[in-house]
């Protein structure tokens, strides 16, 4: 079976051609040359499978299909160097290369398709430079996030407003109230712990969430001309949304609870253009520029948060 896969992988990827180098460690195949990203991880790709007992669960899938497999379930990470910059390189099964500054200290992290080169990944890198100095620097001018224990007397926000938190110990079912336009009043049980509290508030956001989505959606598919089929609300670590354009599915973050309802307003659109654009190019701000003049200002407010660019 081994053989076979390998034999397949050297019929479907081909021979020697000008201008590539040989795969190293390869060996099983005189003359056998692919391009430099795949050529790293092709024999190993196959040989794993075969150790791991999945190409039986593949016998009827192409080379091609099997190698991506393995990809998507083995992403490689590396720290690299472009210029002055130390970064996170992580190549995995994506169409497109996405740079990401996070929070507090600017760390640096790239998600790079396989098929891409280093050559081509630096040359991107290096074509952002002064975009990520930008964004490191604000990071620099921000003002640490508090680590939250979901205490009383802590400064949590919702809806663009801060409120001071009051935690009330009571039998039953946990519940949040808002008075006085000042106190956000958790009631839980006494034994509740820090993550119980936690969750009882990302519930309360989750729900804001999904009280507020449907008409915001419903008020842009007929300015844009489309049909969202399903969305949802998550946590999520990197993004403020995601669009998934085949499905016609978005995803909006969590966090977009602490900010204005203009600020969720912005991410339902920004998500919807993308069913009309996939690409931030000159069309997809036209869109957004026809839908909500102001959408940069509401997108500056977004980037005051804590959230990471990308």
């Amino acid at each position: 079976m081994v053989m076979a896969v390998f034999r397949a992988a050297s019929g479907a990827l081909g021979p020697g051609r000008p201008g590539f180098a040989p795969a190293p460690g390869v060996g099983l195949f005189p003359g056998f040359y692919v391009d430099h990203a795949a050529g790293r991880l092709v024999v190993a790709a196959l040989f794993t499978l075969a150790l791991r007992g999945v190409v039986s669960e593949c016998r009827d899938l192409s080379p091609e299909s099997i190698l991506l497999m393995w990809l998507m379930r083995n992403p490689e990470k590396t720290m690299v160097q472009v210029a002055d910059l130390n970064l996170q390189l992580t190549r995995k099964a994506v169409k497109n290369l996405r740079i990401m500054v996070y929070p507090p200290d600017g760390e640096v992290r790239v998600s790079a398709p396989w098929a891409m080169t280093d050559g081509d990944i630096r040359a991107a890198i290096l074509a952002r430079l002064s975009w990520i100095r930008q964004h490191q620097q604000q990071f620099q001018h921000q003002t640490p996030s508090p680590v939250l224990e979901y205490q009383s007397g802590e400064t949590h926000s919702y809806l663009g407003q801060d409120y001071i938190l009051r935690v009330h110990a009571v039998a039953g079912r946990g519940r949040i109230e808002l008075r006085d336009a000042a106190f956000m009043d958790m009631y839980c049980p006494p034994e509740a712990a820090q993550a119980e509290r936690q969750a009882l508030l990302h519930k309360y956001y989750r729900q804001a969430l999904k009280d507020r989505i449907p008409k915001i959606v419903a008020r842009y598919e007929p300015i844009l001309g489309v049909k969202v089929a399903e969305w949802g609300v998550k946590r999520m670590r990197t993004r403020w949304g995601t669009c998934n354009i085949r499905a016609r599915r978005i995803w909006l973050g969590l966090e977009l609870a602490r900010y204005a309802e203009i600020c969720l307003e912005y991410v339902v659109l920004h998500e919807m253009a993308h069913l009309l654009e996939r690409l931030h190019n000159d069309r997809f701000r036209s869109i957004l520029d026809a839908a909500m003049p102001d959408w940069r200002r509401v997108k500056n407010q977004l980037r005051s948060g804590s959230a990471p660019f990308c």
